[in-house]
Protein backbone atom coordinates (compact mmCIF):
# COMPACT_ATOMS: atom_id res chain seq x y z
CA UNK A 1 0.00 0.00 0.00
CA UNK A 2 1.74 3.07 -1.31
CA UNK A 3 -0.23 5.64 1.04
CA UNK A 4 0.00 3.55 3.94
CA UNK A 5 2.71 2.47 6.41
CA UNK A 6 0.17 0.36 8.20
CA UNK A 7 -0.61 -2.89 5.74
CA UNK A 8 -3.15 -5.24 7.16
CA UNK A 9 -0.75 -7.79 7.26
CA UNK A 10 0.82 -5.75 10.41
CA UNK A 11 -2.33 -5.27 11.61
CA UNK A 12 -3.10 -9.33 11.60
CA UNK A 13 0.31 -10.17 12.33
CA UNK A 14 0.59 -12.50 9.54
CA UNK A 15 3.02 -13.32 7.03
CA UNK A 16 1.49 -13.79 3.76
CA UNK A 17 4.48 -15.48 2.49
CA UNK A 18 4.66 -18.34 5.18
CA UNK A 19 3.19 -21.33 4.48
CA UNK A 20 0.35 -21.86 7.17
CA UNK A 21 -2.35 -24.22 7.57
CA UNK A 22 -4.84 -22.01 7.87
CA UNK A 23 -3.77 -19.72 4.81
CA UNK A 24 -3.47 -23.28 2.94
CA UNK A 25 -7.36 -24.23 3.78
CA UNK A 26 -8.77 -21.07 3.32
CA UNK A 27 -6.75 -20.63 -0.32
CA UNK A 28 -8.49 -24.54 -0.69
CA UNK A 29 -11.43 -23.94 0.58
CA UNK A 30 -11.35 -20.44 -2.26
CA UNK A 31 -10.81 -22.63 -4.82
CA UNK A 32 -13.18 -25.26 -4.32
CA UNK A 33 -15.76 -22.53 -4.10
CA UNK A 34 -14.57 -20.51 -7.39
CA UNK A 35 -14.63 -23.82 -9.16
CA UNK A 36 -18.03 -24.53 -7.87
CA UNK A 37 -19.22 -21.40 -8.97
CA UNK A 38 -17.28 -20.80 -11.80
CA UNK A 39 -18.96 -24.32 -13.10
CA UNK A 40 -22.45 -23.32 -12.43
CA UNK A 41 -21.76 -20.12 -14.43
CA UNK A 42 -20.82 -21.91 -17.21
CA UNK A 43 -23.84 -23.77 -17.34
CA UNK A 44 -25.86 -20.68 -16.47
CA UNK A 45 -28.78 -21.92 -18.80
CA UNK A 46 -28.89 -25.70 -17.45
CA UNK A 47 -29.15 -24.20 -13.71
CA UNK A 48 -31.73 -21.53 -14.54
CA UNK A 49 -34.21 -24.01 -15.84
CA UNK A 50 -33.98 -26.35 -12.54
CA UNK A 51 -36.40 -25.69 -9.90
CA UNK A 52 -35.74 -23.34 -7.07
CA UNK A 53 -35.77 -25.61 -4.56
CA UNK A 54 -32.60 -27.35 -6.32
CA UNK A 55 -30.65 -24.42 -6.08
CA UNK A 56 -31.41 -23.96 -2.88
CA UNK A 57 -30.27 -27.27 -1.59
CA UNK A 58 -26.90 -26.82 -3.84
CA UNK A 59 -26.34 -23.33 -1.78
CA UNK A 60 -26.76 -24.88 1.27
CA UNK A 61 -24.89 -27.88 0.58
CA UNK A 62 -21.77 -25.66 -0.29
CA UNK A 63 -22.76 -23.45 2.97
CA UNK A 64 -22.59 -26.56 4.98
CA UNK A 65 -19.16 -27.65 3.82
CA UNK A 66 -17.60 -24.18 4.06
CA UNK A 67 -18.97 -22.68 6.65
CA UNK A 68 -17.21 -24.95 9.73
CA UNK A 69 -13.64 -23.95 8.07
CA UNK A 70 -15.01 -20.48 7.24
CA UNK A 71 -15.91 -19.92 11.11
CA UNK A 72 -12.41 -21.36 11.97
CA UNK A 73 -10.97 -18.64 10.05
CA UNK A 74 -12.68 -16.06 10.56
CA UNK A 75 -11.64 -17.16 15.05
CA UNK A 76 -8.16 -17.57 13.52
CA UNK A 77 -8.54 -14.04 12.27
CA UNK A 78 -10.00 -12.10 14.92
CA UNK A 79 -7.47 -13.47 17.07
CA UNK A 80 -4.35 -12.18 15.10
CA UNK A 81 -6.04 -8.63 15.29
CA UNK A 82 -4.94 -6.87 18.71
CA UNK A 83 -8.17 -5.63 20.83
CA UNK A 84 -7.42 -2.05 20.32
CA UNK A 85 -6.49 -1.91 16.75
CA UNK A 86 -8.86 0.76 15.69
CA UNK A 87 -7.21 2.93 18.30
CA UNK A 88 -3.87 1.96 16.75
CA UNK A 89 -5.48 3.33 13.44
CA UNK A 90 -6.12 6.41 14.98
CA UNK A 91 -3.51 7.13 17.57
CA UNK A 92 -0.52 6.05 14.43
CA UNK A 93 1.77 9.36 14.19
CA UNK A 94 2.59 9.04 10.49
CA UNK A 95 1.05 12.01 9.00
CA UNK A 96 -0.66 9.86 6.12
CA UNK A 97 -1.85 7.48 8.61
CA UNK A 98 -3.49 10.75 10.19
CA UNK A 99 -5.07 12.17 7.46
CA UNK A 100 -6.62 8.59 6.51
CA UNK A 101 -7.69 7.81 10.39
CA UNK A 102 -9.18 11.07 10.92
CA UNK A 103 -12.42 9.43 8.80
CA UNK A 104 -12.53 6.66 11.62
CA UNK A 105 -13.29 6.85 15.53
CA UNK A 106 -11.60 4.34 17.91
CA UNK A 107 -15.02 3.29 18.67
CA UNK A 108 -16.09 2.86 15.41
CA UNK A 109 -18.91 0.46 14.82
CA UNK A 110 -18.46 -2.29 12.32
CA UNK A 111 -20.41 -0.59 9.22
CA UNK A 112 -17.96 2.23 9.96
CA UNK A 113 -14.80 0.34 9.82
CA UNK A 114 -15.94 -1.33 6.83
CA UNK A 115 -16.61 2.04 4.61
CA UNK A 116 -13.54 3.48 5.92
CA UNK A 117 -11.74 0.00 4.60
CA UNK A 118 -13.93 0.56 1.31
CA UNK A 119 -12.39 4.62 1.51
CA UNK A 120 -8.82 3.13 1.53
CA UNK A 121 -9.39 0.83 -1.19
CA UNK A 122 -10.54 3.48 -3.57
CA UNK A 123 -7.75 5.42 -2.51
CA UNK A 124 -5.30 2.37 -3.30
CA UNK A 125 -7.13 2.37 -6.87
CA UNK A 126 -7.03 5.75 -7.80
CA UNK A 127 -2.98 5.83 -6.69
CA UNK A 128 -2.74 2.93 -8.71
CA UNK A 129 -4.11 4.81 -12.06
CA UNK A 130 -2.90 8.08 -11.44
CA UNK A 131 0.96 5.91 -10.65
CA UNK A 132 0.24 3.73 -14.01
CA UNK A 133 2.73 3.94 -16.88
CA UNK A 134 -0.17 4.52 -18.73
CA UNK A 135 -1.11 8.04 -17.46
CA UNK A 136 2.74 8.91 -16.20
CA UNK A 137 2.96 8.30 -20.34
CA UNK A 138 0.34 10.44 -21.31
CA UNK A 139 0.91 13.24 -18.50
CA UNK A 140 4.86 13.24 -19.62
CA UNK A 141 4.02 14.04 -22.82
Amino acid sequence: YPLCALSPTTILKIDLEEKSEVLTNASKVNGMSAKHLRDKLDNLPVERKKPDSDQDKSIIHVWKTVSLRFDDFVRHLMSLLPENFLSKIVENPHPKIKMLSSRLDPMAVESEVIAFLDYLCDIYVESEFWTSGFVQGIVNK
